[in-house]
């Protein structure tokens, strides 16, 4: 691709041509800070990136405005105009070819600062971020992770100081997200548990179904008793394990070994319970010790049945408590709905550890 037809996207909708000419002005300054001295990841300082070669101004709003939510974690990140305030680029590239040439054309930024945006992924690419379909947009989930990882790596190639330099802030271990994509769902008798992960997993599943001998069988003619589990594929080589914590109160003591070494939760409420507020605040009490270093998710199931509380009542019960997961209501039957679920627990754990 010549260089003159590159871009790098200055706002939202807005690009800027790097020709020869921009290119050479700028290349001393864009290598000297890009690669010479780069940004140490930390709480205060963002990770700076340009977009560049995108000639859709929509494509560009939807990558800013990904960005603008990973501006707010832990360690931003941070869309800038041009290529010499950047520390990365995220490149259109679809082959080998066209990523080495934004490799040669950039000269300040080697391959392990650049981020290739295709929908296949060419073998030289360190980092590489699918391209959706026009009018789509990229997996929140891959973006978190994708970020999370260049953080790390970032973090871990940060130069050891030297002279009167003060040392740096211990680093704490990466978090390895394929090691840990385990997670729990808890509810009460009735709440879609077992649907829900029947609905995620396919027939993957396995279930520990009973007749129940208390009022449960008022309700339903079988229970889950022990567990349900199951395997979500999120990517070819990413498998979730997705494990249902029984509903009956006298099993609780399941939940208790289900949720070791989980990422989250996600909390089913079901909108037909007599008070569906108060089941909520059961499984918050009753994981409120895991809740304080992990993170959940709610969904409200059974809206069809009964469409109150509504969600902003549901939010006025959490910030009572002073907590503010995030909360949908959702079918369980409906494998987009509790994909959001999912996605949302995941990003959450990913982005904020």
């Amino acid at each position: 691709m010549p260089i003159a037809k590159r871009h790098c996207s200055m706002k939202e909708s807005s690009y800027l041509p790097i020709g020869k000419n921009l290119l050479h002005t700028n290349l001393s300054m864009t290598r000297r800070h890009a690669m010479n001295n780069p940004h140490t990841p930390s709480r205060s300082l963002p990770i700076r990136i340009a977009l560049c070669g995108l000639s859709n101004p929509d494509e560009a709003t939807v990558l800013n405005n990904l960005f603008s939510h990973a501006n707010r974690w832990q360690q931003p990140w941070q869309v800038v105009p041009d290529a010499d305030m950047a520390d990365l680029l995220l490149v259109t590239a679809n082959s080998s070819e066209e990523l080495a040439g934004w490799h040669s054309d950039t000269g300040g930024f080697t391959q392990d600062r650049l981020i290739c945006y295709s929908q296949q992924r060419p073998q030289e690419a360190r980092w590489h971020l699918r391209r959706p379909p026009q009018g789509q947009t990229p997996s929140p989930l891959e973006f978190t992770i994708l970020l999370k990882e260049i953080s790390q790596a970032l973090a871990l190639a940060t130069p050891a100081p030297t002279g009167l330099q003060p040392a740096p802030r211990p680093r704490a271990q990466p978090f390895d997200w394929r090691e840990k994509l385990k997670i729990l769902i808890v509810g009460s008798v009735g709440s879609g548990k077992t649907t829900a992960i029947s609905t995620l997993c396919g027939d993957k599943v396995i279930s520990t179904e009973a007749a129940p001998s208390d009022q449960t069988q008022l309700h339903k003619q079988s229970t889950t008793v022990a567990m349900d589990f199951g395997t979500l594929a999120l990517n070819e080589d990413t498998q979730l394990h997705v494990y249902g914590a029984p509903g009956q109160r006298r099993f609780d003591f399941m939940g208790e070994i289900l949720i070791q070494k989980a990422l989250g939760i996600i909390i089913l409420v079901s909108n037909a319970a007599s008070d569906s507020i108060k089941e909520l605040n059961y499984y918050l009490d009753a994981h409120r010790e895991f809740l304080a270093n992990h993170h959940a998710v709610i969904g409200v199931t059974h809206n069809d049945v009964s469409p109150t509380p509504s969600l902003n009542e549901y939010t006025r019960a959490l910030q009572a408590r002073g907590a503010s997961w995030p909360i949908f209501k959702v079918d369980a039957r409906q494998h987009g709905d509790l994909m959001q679920l999912v996605t949302t627990l995941l990003g959450s754990t990913i982005a904020h550890g």
